[in-house]
Parts: structure tokens; C-alpha cells; sequence
């Protein structure tokens, strides 16, 4: 029999339940992913032809679920047990796993958990060493806790009266075991990944995708499509939400990297601090400080005012950022409408005088969209989107919008909204008349200075490539899923393949799919 008994002490992966501080941040189903990724590492680097490795596991109903999933990492031969966890806190399941330990015939007991992915073999034989002149010995995490805790023996004062999962949580249980004069040793200070900053200076969360956090905004004519379409958690009950900013780097909204080696950190620190990395060297050159796309989901419940957005030769004299965007339809009620440009015979005087008789909603020229359809949106041109309409809107990375006219309702606090009009006048291109939904050329969409769009279409049951290697994009799942490095992506869902990253760019769909790729032009 082994003399060395190794505890891990792990949950069943439920949404919900696991890394839950995470999980606060980047979501429950990534955070579920995460730790799947860090019991595996855990398993693979313990010392499984030493030690009889028992696995402390909840719930109780749950074990042969747990045995199934950690099936595979147990190799030939291990002397493996398994142990339900006892009520209550984590002390009394910490004694309560050394007694058991103990009844085993062991005389040297090791507790870990499963929130330290460099924890690895030496360190086990470093605090087996220490060990045998020591009565306890503690593997200090940098959160002030610790990920290990080697024993000889019954010592249940160490989990006593002890703050868990504090800062002062190592402090404590060092001071509880001077109280007894048991000789304590320390091995080197690791890393717990226990919130989003744990994870950027850690390479197990390795990922050659980015994901972001989209960033949710009220607006009067927004809705709850995103929660009942795409099953994304809004943040308030029953508010409308006009737009999900998936892609952003601005001082009021910044996209933050949940996932990998850059989890953590802003779009804006990846432009800054990782551009050739993240974007490739054609970014280098790009002479702005944040990143030049801004990417959005809108759900249209109602309409939106009819606006226009500055043209680049006007925006300095307004004192303002110009926009040019385009609008990919994902989801159209059937008379949905899009009011685009001027209808025939429209004048600039005729607009004027429109605006005095509050005839501007008659003047506009309305277009019937369809799923799968865009249309390209340069600055200047009199635009406005109509109920029932949920779109993908890349654009410049601008937020400048003069209002012309919002069909005479009132906004989110029960005033009248602000117009824009002399702004307005001094940019609406009035010989844009009767525009038309923009043709595709084969797969290209929008080739222009700001952007560039491709649409994908992968088969059902077939795969495509969605980027060349060495080529930074976005990707935005329109219709279907599919698979990339193992993970799924469905409609609705945003990820950026970095320049850096190997592979990623190769993808298959079951049911098939439509995606759409922005590159910097």
C-alpha cells in the first residue's frame, strides 16, 4: 500500500455551480468550461504511481457521473478511491477527508483542490521532503490562501475557527498550528484562478480564439430578442435592450477578453500593448489609438429616430467622429421596413419644408428586407431602422448619430429625445435617392476604407476555411453553428481569431451555417 494518500477535492461541472466568482464575469457556461480545463490539468500532473489519490467529490448523488468524466485521466494501474464530502464548511470537509485518509492507513495525507494549473509533480515531492522533519506543510497561493496541504496525521485544530477563502486564510492556519507547536514548512507561492485577473498571467487557459463580453444597451425602441433568440442572460428583467456592443474600444465602453492568455485584459490593451500579435503587422501602421471597428447586435422592437452620421470632410468642423456602417439582416417580421435615403422628387428645399410640417417620415424611401440581405450605410446617408428587425451592424468606431426626426415619441424618461437638425442639414447627402438593398459579390459584402465583410457559408455536414493563416478576424455566427477547435459557436455568438493564433481558421457545421467575417481593410 502507498503511504502517501493525495485528496482532491472537486464538484460535478454544473452550470452555476463551479468558479462562480468567475463565473461573475465571463459567464457560467465558460466558467464551466474553465474548470473543466483546470481538474484536468490537476489530474494529469498528480503523482498517480505514488499515492493512492482519493477524490473528494459533491454532490453525493453525483458519483457516477463523476466517475464517467474522470474516466479517461485515471492511467492503468492507479490505486484511485472515492470519497462523498461531508456537510459543511470547507474545514469540516477537509478533517473529515483526513480521517478518512487516516482509517485508510495512511500516515501522509495531501489535500488539493482543483484552482492551481501549476501545481505539478515537484511539488508533491518537495512537500514530502519537507514532510519528514515537518508536521504540516503549506503551499502558499498567492490570494493568501493555499492550493496544497501536506500532513502526518490527525491535526483537526487547522481547520478550526478559520476564515476560507480569504486573505488571511494562510495566515490563520499557521497561527492555529504555532498554538499546538506543530514545525510547519512553506513551499513556493502559486497562483489560484479564482476571478477573471487570475487568468492573464496563466498559461492553462490557452485559447487561440478571443472571447469578449458583450456590453448591453438600453434603448426606448430596443427589446428581449437577445434573451429569447440567442438564451443570453440580460442584466435587468423586463428593460428593453436596443444594442449588445461586441466589439469595442472606447473611453465609455470597453470590450473586455474573457477567455486565455490575454483574459482580462481590454480591446484597448491588445490594440495598445499586442497590436502585431492580436492583429497582424498591416495594424502597425494604422495611426489611431483605439481599435477602428466597432461591431454591434441591434434589436429593433420599434423604430429607431431617421439620422444621419457625419461624412469625414464635415465631422472636424461639428467637432465630431464621421460613421460609415453596414447592416447585416439576421431576423425580419415580414413587414419589417428599412427607411434609407430620399424618395424620388425630394428636394433639399422639399426636406426643409418637410421638417416644418412634420412630413419628414413621408420623404424617407422604405425598403422591405429579407434574412440574409445587407445593405451599406455611408456617412451621409439618411438612414433609419424599422420595427422588428434584429441586425449585425459593423461600423467605424464612432458614436456620433444627428437625430432628424423620431416619429414624435417620447424617451426612456418621458421627454421628447434631441434632435439634431441643423447638424443634420449640414450633412444628409440629398442626391442619395431611392437606394437599394447592397448585392453581394460572390462572398464579398463591404469592401470599403474602413472595413472589409466577407459572408462564409459552410454546408451542412461540411467545413470551410474563414481566414488565412497569419490574418486577424471577426467572426459573427449569423445562422447555424459550427465547430472550431473543438469548441461550438451558434447564432449569435462573436469570437476574433488573432493573427498569432495556430489553426482556428478551419471550421465545420452540422446543421450548416453562416458566418460572417470583418477584417481591417
Amino acid at each position: 500500500m502507498h503511504n502517501h494518500a493525495v485528496v482532491v477535492f472537486l464538484k460535478n461541472p454544473v452550470s452555476g455551480t463551479v468558479k462562480t466568482r468567475l463565473a461573475a464575469d465571463i459567464g457560467n457556461d465558460e466558467a464551466v468550461r474553465i474548470y473543466r480545463k483546470l481538474v484536468a490539468a490537476t489530474l494529469e500532473n498528480l503523482p498517480w504511481q505514488e499515492a493512492r489519490i482519493i477524490i473528494a467529490f459533491s454532490p453525493c448523488s453525483e458519483e457516477q457521473a463523476i466517475r464517467a468524466w474522470l474516466a479517461p485521466f485515471v492511467p492503468p494501474g492507479a490505486t484511485i478511491a472515492f470519497l462523498a464530502q461531508v456537510d459543511g464548511d470547507l474545514g469540516q470537509r477537509m478533517a473529515a477527508a483526513v480521517a478518512e485518509s487516516v482509517d485508510l492507513g495512511h500516515s501522509s495525507i495531501t489535500l488539493v483542490g482543483t484552482d492551481c494549473p501549476e501545481l505539478s509533480l515537484p511539488h508533491y515531492h518537495a512537500a514530502w521532503d519537507k514532510l519528514i522533519d515537518h508536521d504540516a506543510v503549506f503551499g502558499p497561493a498567492w490570494d493568501g490562501g493555499y492550493y496544497l496541504l501536506a500532513l502526518k496525521g490527525m491535526t483537526p485544530y487547522l481547520f478550526e475557527g478559520i476564515p476560507w477563502s480569504a486573505s488571511n486564510t494562510l495566515d490563520e492556519s499557521l497561527t492555529a498550528a504555532g498554538r499546538k507547536h506543530l514545525r510547519t514548512a512553506l513551499l513556493e507561492p502559486l497562483r489560484d484562478i479564482d476571478t477573471i485577473a487570475d487568468l492573464t498571467d496563466t498559461h492553462i487557459m490557452d485559447d487561440s480564439l478571443i472571447l469578449l463580453a458583450p456590453i448591453y444597451q438600453e434603448r426606448v425602441w430596443g427589446g428581449r430578442t437577445l434573451e429569447t433568440l440567442y438564451g443570453r442572460t440580460l442584466p435587468e428583467p423586463e428593460t428593453p435592450y436596443g444594442e449588445s456592443w461586441e466589439v469595442v474600444d472606447r473611453e465609455e465602453a470597453q470590450s473586455i477578453v474573457t477567455n486565455g492568455p490575454f483574459a482580462g485584459k481590454s480591446l484597448n490593451d491588445l490594440w495598445q500593448k499586442h497590436r502585431e500579435e492580436a492583429f497582424g503587422p498591416t495594424a502597425v501602421a494604422w495611426e489611431c489609438d483605439q481599435f477602428p471597428i466597432l461591431v454591434k447586435i441591434l434589436d429593433a422592437r420599434d423604430k429607431l429616430s431617421i439620422q444621419v452620421h457625419p461624412p469625414a470632410d464635415i465631422a472636424p468642423s461639428l467637432h465630431d467622429e464621421p460613421k460609415t456602417e453596414m447592416w447585416y439582416i439576421v431576423d425580419a417580421d415580414p413587414d419589417a421596413k428599412l427607411y434609407v435615403g430620399l424618395k424620388e422628387g425630394v428636394t433639399r428645399d422639399a426636406f426643409e419644408r418637410g421638417l416644418d410640417q412634420g412630413a419628414t417620415a413621408s420623404q424617407v424611401h422604405a425598403l422591405s428586407p429579407k434574412a440574409g440581405e445587407f445593405i451599406f450605410i455611408p456617412s451621409g446617408r439618411l438612414h433609419a431602422i424599422g420595427a422588428g428587425l434584429l441586425i449585425f451592424e459593423i461600423q467605424q468606431n464612432s458614436d456620433t448619430t444627428y437625430r432628424v426626426f423620431d416619429w414624435n415619441r417620447m424617451g426612456l424618461d418621458g421627454n421628447p429625445r434631441q434632435l439634431h437638425i441643423e447638424e443634420s442639414m449640414k450633412c444628409i447627402d440629398f442626391a442619395d435617392v431611392a437606394p437599394t438593398m447592397t448585392p453581394a459579390q460572390g462572398e464579398l459584402l463591404v469592401d470599403c476604407e474602413y472595413f472589409n465583410v466577407q459572408i462564409k457559408t459552410i454546408p451542412q455536414g461540411g467545413s470551410g476555411t474563414i481566414a488565412s493563416n497569419g490574418e486577424f478576424a471577426i467572426a459573427a455566427v449569423a445562422a447555424g453553428s459550427i465547430e472550431v477547435d473543438g469548441r461550438i459557436f451558434s447564432n449569435g455568438d462573436f469570437f476574433l481569431i488573432p493573427a498569432c493564433a495556430d489553426g482556428c481558421r478551419s471550421v465545420t457545421s452540422a446543421p450548416g451555417a453562416d458566418v460572417l467575417i470583418t477584417r481591417l481593410p
